[in-house]
């Protein structure tokens, strides 16, 4: 926002400006001219993305199996395209995505899930936090091995992460996993010991190709961000 040469541009997309706004309202800009009246045109603010929702599934998940999926639907914006995030409450929102649903990788605990909408322009709106609970992984007690199922799941989620470009969340989930299979499990403290020693108890097999499928994921989105550099 400020004088471009001889024109003055209003940068809509800023927040500090756009707070000054009420959205949707209409406006008159006035120029002064060594205090007197100039030129002045009407401009109406844009409106916040409206009408929608984001809703998380399932709200209780097994962790590593089950696909957890935050999909926003409905939305409307003055200024298009609009682009969607996901976060668990107090926490960094995901790179943003065209599409509304976004895949979210977790280990067990409860957590509070919020999507976010954002118009071409700038402007967001924030959805109300919805309650997510993640259960221990059964893990078979013959050999204490993760099933196949478990590992295709979780491709699944990294291939979608990195698919859309959601190298932020790719990334958390990658050093969130990491962490479990490296992590002490003798070692107390931490919301998420319990799921550590459990990714600990898998064989190691099972934690090779874990890290195999946390680089191969890595790489891909290594090799996205150099091409659009």
């Amino acid at each position: 926002t400020g004088w471009e040469g001889q024109e003055l541009v209003l940068n809509m997309a800023s927040e500090s400006l756009r707070s000054l706004f009420t959205p949707g309202g209409t406006y008159t800009l006035s120029l002064l001219v060594d205090g007197n009246a100039g030129p002045s045109i009407s401009l109406r603010a844009p409106s916040k993305p409206t009408g929608g929702s984001c809703v998380t599934t399932p709200a209780v998940a097994t962790e590593l199996v089950d696909t957890i999926t935050c999909n926003c639907a409905g939305w409307s914006a003055d200024e298009l395209p609009m682009t969607y995030s996901v976060r668990v409450e107090g926490g960094q929102w995901s790179s943003p995505s065209f599409r509304g649903d976004m895949s979210v990788l977790l280990l067990e605990g409860s957590f509070q899930i919020e999507g976010r909408v954002t118009d071409a322009a700038g402007g967001s709106a924030v959805t109300p936090p919805q309650g997510l609970t993640v259960v221990p992984m059964a893990v078979t007690t013959g050999n204490n091995t993760v099933g196949a199922s478990a590992l295709d799941a979780l491709e699944n989620v990294l291939t979608t992460m990195g698919g859309t470009g959601n190298a932020a969340g790719l990334i958390s989930a990658a050093a969130m996993i990491a962490g479990g299979l490296e992590a002490n499990p003798n070692a107390g403290g931490g919301g998420n010991s319990t799921a550590r020693r459990r990714l600990l108890a898998s064989s190691a097999a099972y934690r090779m190709r874990t890290r195999r499928l946390l680089l191969n994921s890595l790489g891909g989105v290594a090799g996205q961000v150099s091409a659009s550099a």
